[in-house]
């Protein structure tokens, strides 16, 4: 934030989408972007927050986002059906979105 300060540029931070769900890592994440707000809007540094939807998809191996999609893709680039369930068997729906085409 202070080099985005220090050179004048727009900060933009970004993570995947799961804010508003009432857990511990749902609740960091909020108050990593009240943060953010926080201090751009006292220095008035322009910011944007972005919220990646279950990003997938090739990425260098240091970033740790890729969610074992090329099985994912594969289904869906072939046609087949397939359906997504939490833990316990609830059936999800669910957006993705493919890093590369971030």
């Amino acid at each position: 934030m202070e080099l985005a300060l220090k050179n004048d540029a727009k900060l933009i931070f970004s993570s995947t989408a799961s804010v508003g769900q009432n857990n511990a890592y749902s609740k960091s994440k909020k108050m990593e972007e009240d943060i953010i707000k926080e201090f751009c809007e006292e220095n008035f540094l322009r910011y944007s927050i972005l919220r990646i939807p279950n990003p997938y998809g090739y990425l260098h191996p240091s970033l740790k986002i890729d969610r074992d999609s090329n099985n994912l893709e594969e289904i869906i680039l072939r046609g087949k059906p397939f359906e997504l369930f939490t833990e316990d068997g609830v059936f999800q729906k669910r957006p993705f979105l493919k890093i590369e085409d971030l």
